[in-house]
């Protein structure tokens, strides 16, 4: 027995008993029904029967509720028949009597999870919080697919049920968060949370909380009340020749301007905005408005803040080129890593050189003669081209790019009975990502800030298993339109030794040397990176 409710009318008492169920059905977990019962004990009543043989058709009921008016009452079901399978919603009378399920899974190939239920307070509507999914597998195989998260609105006299909010796990742009959602005094508004996805599996997101208007609802009135007025006093008896008193002014009500930025959120706006005048202005993100409260010159001086700065945000476009070359290839296009004296700008790299490091050499307008050079190269296989990825960013927003280079090999995991190897396969990857954020100047100039990450991985002739490295650089770099970053030094060394020897007399100990062979090759390259940002015409 649990979860008793009281009606607000104070004539019955509702709550779940496993009272009438098998002990197989108990041991199982299918063990309530939803019962009445009188105040004083009398005219005890079960008000759902879900006890059945088999499987199909068996439901336990819990969490019962009653509608705030008192004019009924709403609870839970748990099981599948062949309408569906998960979690439903039922609604009895005040009574106990004419159960009615009003909720329930939204089809035989969905299976529907929540227990989060709550009723408008004019007891018009219900509100639930639930999650709906795919069933795959059975037992231990079982898994969830498909998984939505969703808050749904029924309206109990039409039997209307609508999504108010839902979003796919992993995929969506925002996140429904459960269990964060209530009804609004008025019953025309509900108000619930959603998250920006940064990362679904990282499950960082950015929370925020959203009032949605229901349909057909009237729209609210937005007033500020007042304090209360101080209590009377008794007027100081007059005094002859003492000045009247001002006669006391009543204070203006206080008044609303909806004000909607074209080409920034409201929230750069309020942000945007003087210290003094932020006091005056509340943000509605889902409609993107500033709420303005206070008199019409207090908007008015707002508006004429923020129309020189409500302008079109300039983008960048990026053109991103990741080549690895030979050194020899690298010093042809003037790409001197060992000294930073190339044709390509003048910095020395920030601190001393090594292999494995990375650095900003400089900037320079690079012109057709140089890529008509790389081009040559890669074709006599002295320079491979990565990645030439092309990235757009709105002015002081970062694009962001990740390149990963995967390689299988073969390592020798033991050996047998025999003294024989035994010869596994095996993968590794790495990664090269970056983070460029633009920002436009004047005059044509950009400052743009770099941060790469490059990660590689060597095979060397000691050891079977690769090492894997990772380096970083940031830089912030003021340039022209059409110049070229340049960012590299990551010197890729690999060495490889290969031996030949004869069938079976390679193999002999001590003479075996006679008939076998190693070649050792070492094997250095560069990484650069390429960076042309141009400011896009729109």
């Amino acid at each position: 027995m649990g979860d008793p409710a009281w009606s607000p009318r104070g004539d019955w008492i509702l709550y779940h008993s496993d009272k009438g169920r098998t002990p197989q059905e108990r041991r199982e977990g299918w063990n309530w029904d939803i019962w009445r019962v009188r105040p004083d004990g009398t005219e005890a009543k079960p008000v759902t029967q879900g006890s059945r043989s088999g499987t199909l058709g068996r439901w336990s009921y819990v969490h019962v509720k009653w509608l705030p008016d008192g004019s009924g009452a709403y609870f839970h079901g748990w099981g599948h028949d062949q309408f569906g399978r998960g979690c439903v919603i039922l609604l009895c009378d005040a009574n106990g009597g004419n159960v009615q399920q009003v909720m329930g899974p939204p089809g035989q190939d969905r299976w529907v999870m929540g227990y989060r239920k709550e009723a408008s307070p004019d007891s018009t509507k219900l509100m639930r919080y639930a999650y709906e999914y795919v069933q795959r597998g059975e037992g231990d195989n079982a898994h969830q697919e498909e998984v939505d998260d969703v808050i749904k609105v029924l309206d109990i006299a039409t039997g209307t049920l609508t999504d108010v909010a839902r979003s796919r796990r992993g995929a969506a742009a925002l996140r429904v968060y459960p269990y964060a959602e209530s009804w609004a005094p008025d019953s025309g508004q509900i108000l619930f949370t959603q998250g920006k996805v940064i990362s679904w599996q990282q499950e960082q997101y950015e929370p925020d909380l959203y009032v949605l208007q229901l349909p057909g609802a009237s729209t609210p009135t937005l007033t500020v009340p007042e304090p209360p007025a101080p209590a009377a006093e008794a007027p100081p008896e007059a005094v002859e020749g003492a000045p009247t008193p001002p006669a006391a002014v009543a204070p203006e009500a206080a008044t609303y301007t909806l004000i909607q930025p074209k080409n920034m959120t409201a929230q750069q706006a309020l942000e945007a905005l003087p210290e003094s005048d932020k006091a005056h202005a509340i943000v509605n993100a889902e409609r993107n408005l500033l709420i303005v409260s206070g008199p019409p010159e207090a908007a008015q001086r707002i508006r004429d803040y923020l129309e020189p700065i409500d302008t079109p945000a300039p983008q960048v476009v990026m053109d991103v080129l990741v080549t690895e070359m030979s050194k020899t290839a690298s010093r042809d296009l003037g790409l001197d890593w060992t000294y930073a004296k190339g044709h390509v700008g003048g910095e020395l790299p920030f601190g001393e050189f090594g292999p494995g490091q990375v650095f900003y050499q400089g900037v320079e307008r690079l012109d057709d003669k140089f890529f008509a050079s790389l081009s040559a190269l890669e074709e006599k296989g002295e320079a491979t081209i990565r990645a030439n990825p092309r990235l757009t960013a709105v002015s002081g927003k970062t694009a962001t790019m990740n390149i990963r280079r995967t390689k299988y090999y073969f390592y020798t995991q033991g050996y047998d009975q025999f003294g024989r190897p035994i010869i596994q396969q095996s993968d590794i990857s790495a990664d090269i990502g970056g983070k460029i954020t633009p920002r436009v100047l004047g005059e044509g100039n950009l400052q743009v800030d770099v941060e790469v990450m490059v990660g590689n991985f060597a095979f060397t002739a000691t050891s079977s298993l690769p090492d894997v490295t990772a380096r970083q650089a940031a830089t912030s770099i003021v340039l022209k339109d059409g110049e070229t970053i340049v960012i590299g030094g990551l010197v890729l060394k690999q060495e490889t030794r290969a031996t030949s020897k004869t069938p079976v007399l390679g193999d002999l100990p001590l003479l075996g040397q006679l008939f076998r062979s190693s070649h050792r090759r070492v094997e250095e390259n560069v990484l650069t990176i390429l960076i042309t940002p141009h400011l896009s015409s729109q």
